[in-house]
C-alpha cells in the first residue's frame, strides 16, 4: 500500500520506473541494509554501544528491499513468460531463490572455522555481504538492459 501509493509514484516523477529499475533500486537497498550492521558491529569492535534504532532502520531497508525486488519480479517473472511456460518461469525464479540460500550456506560453511568461529565475523561479515550484493546489482543492471520487456497474460478462455 505505501508503496503503491507513495513510493512508486515520487520514484516515478524522478525517472521512468520499471520492472527492472525496481528492482535494481532494491538490490541496492538490500546492500545498504548489510552496511548498516556493518557499521554498528564496528562501532562495538570500538568499545562503543550503538543505538538498537540502527537494527530497526537495517529492518526497514531490508523490508524495502525485499518489496522492490521480490513482488516485482514475482510479477515481471509471470507477466514476461509466453502462457504456455508460466509455471515453469515461476518455478525457475522460485529455483533461483533456493540457489542464492544455497550460496549463503555454502559460503557460511566455507568461512566456518574448525573451533566454531568465523573466518569472517563482526563488520567484516556484513562487509563482504553487501559487497556480494552490490556485485549482484551491478550485474543485474548490466544484463537487464539488454532485455526488452513485453507483456503476456494469460487469456481468460485458456
Amino acid at each position: 500500500m505505501i508503496f503503491a501509493s507513495v513510493i512508486y509514484p515520487r520514484l516515478g516523477r524522478a525517472m521512468k520506473l520499471t520492472a527492472a529499475r525496481k528492482i535494481f533500486i532494491g538490490l541496492l537497498l538490500a546492500a545498504v541494509s548489510f552496511l548498516i550492521p556493518a557499521w554498528v558491529e564496528s562501532r562495538i569492535a570500538l568499545g562503543e554501544a550503538p543505538s538498537i534504532g540502527w537494527q530497526i532502520a537495517a529492518y526497514v531497508i531490508l523490508t524495502a528491499a525485499e518489496v522492490l525486488v521480490s513482488v516485482t519480479a514475482l510479477e515481471f517473472s509471470y507477466t514476461q513468460a509466453p502462457q504456455t511456460l508460466k509455471s515453469v518461469v515461476m518455478s525457475i525464479y522460485l529455483l533461483s531463490i533456493s540457489l542464492g540460500n544455497l550460496l549463503t550456506a555454502g559460503i557460511n560453511y566455507l568461512i566456518a572455522t574448525p573451533d566454531g568461529g568465523a573466518r569472517l565475523d563482526g563488520a567484516a561479515y556484513y562487509s563482504f555481504f553487501a559487497g556480494l550484493m552490490f556485485v549482484g546489482a551491478v550485474g543485474f543492471l548490466l544484463i537487464s538492459r539488454t532485455y526488452e520487456e513485453r507483456l503476456v497474460l494469460q487469456s481468460r478462455a485458456g
